[in-house]
């Protein structure tokens, strides 16, 4: 009760506990700053030796948490707190969390691995298990992508590993497959060259390897052009809205009045309307003949 009414001494017995409180206080943040300061630093430099990004994320973040151990370590030790007691303490937390949160470690161990043997990296697109999107981050637990609406994609690392990774953009380019159908009553030739020459004009289309345009099949209601091209990543998206409105515009209904892939009715009141003429083997009854006579314009055969 003395100590209360004197405030010398209430000083006195306070000032040291106050001296380690402002201690461990600026050693926790000087500490902070210098951690995030380094960070940065090896971040820069890890950037100028062109190392992965997902290497950079993960590795930064691994320091941090380990440097922000060292640095609270410290703050408690300055406070006046033994460190071997705290570090039985925090011991025993680690083990009643790790116990917690088991189900997550399998999520550690796929994110190390997919860290080690890059399978992916942050701005590929990939597919995984259906799920397929950009990769923004790979983190120690989770992976993020972000799909073509927009939408986040948080997909666990055990996941990730265990199931199958399609990579679509660790390949410097990529094939490009369409199916364009014209009419039966179409100049086959004439559609292949005009096929062509929308390829040919397209720059962003790679020469090496070449594109194909080749007869594909011989549907009910159309006949079939596989169109099959290369471009590079960065331009595969374009090059397949490009290809693709551009095969079914006018330039391809200048060859056939049956572009919309209409079905051809084959009834007996159609035929007394639409008579077969012997000049046209696209209109004859016979659905077979005039698939033979399809194959033998297209491969440049009377």
């Amino acid at each position: 009760m003395n100590v209360l009414h004197d405030p010398h001494k209430l000083l006195a017995l306070v000032m040291p506990y106050a001296i380690r409180a402002v201690a461990a206080l600026l050693i926790f943040i000087i500490g902070r700053w210098v951690l995030r300061v380094l960070i940065r630093l090896m971040d820069r430099m890890m950037v100028r030796a062109s190392v992965d990004p997902t290497l950079i994320k993960f590795l930064t973040h691994v320091v941090f948490v380990v440097g922000m151990a060292l640095v609270i370590i410290a703050a408690l030790s300055r406070l006046g707190v033994n460190t071997t007691s705290a570090a039985a303490i925090l011991g025993g937390a680690a083990i009643a969390i790790g116990l917690s949160l088991q189900g997550q470690l399998p999520s550690f161990a796929a994110g190390v691995l997919l860290v080690v043997f890059r399978p992916l990296r942050v701005g590929e697109w990939i597919d995984i298990g259906g799920k397929s999107g950009l990769v923004i981050e790979i983190n120690m637990f989770f992976t993020t992508l972000t799909r073509f609406g927009n939408q986040m994609v948080v997909i666990p690392n055990s996941q990730v590993w265990s199931g199958t990774i399609t990579n679509f953009g660790r390949n410097p380019w990529r094939k490009l497959d369409l199916t364009i159908g014209i009419g039966y009553d179409s100049n086959l030739l004439k559609a292949k060259k005009i096929l062509e020459e929308l390829v040919c004009s397209d720059e962003r289309i790679m020469k090496d390897p070449p594109a194909a345009v080749a007869l594909k099949a011989l549907n009910d209601s159309s006949v079939d052009f596989a169109v099959r091209v290369c471009a590079k990543n960065s331009d595969w998206w374009l090059c397949n809205a490009h290809c693709w409105n551009r095969s079914n515009c006018a330039s391809m209904r200048k060859v056939s009045k049956y572009h919309s892939r209409r079905p051809r009715s084959t009834s007996n009141t159609c035929r007394r309307r639409n008579p077969p003429t012997p000049q046209s083997p696209w209109r004859h009854p016979d659905r077979r003949v005039a698939r033979r006579a399809c194959l033998r314009t297209a491969s440049g055969r009377s």
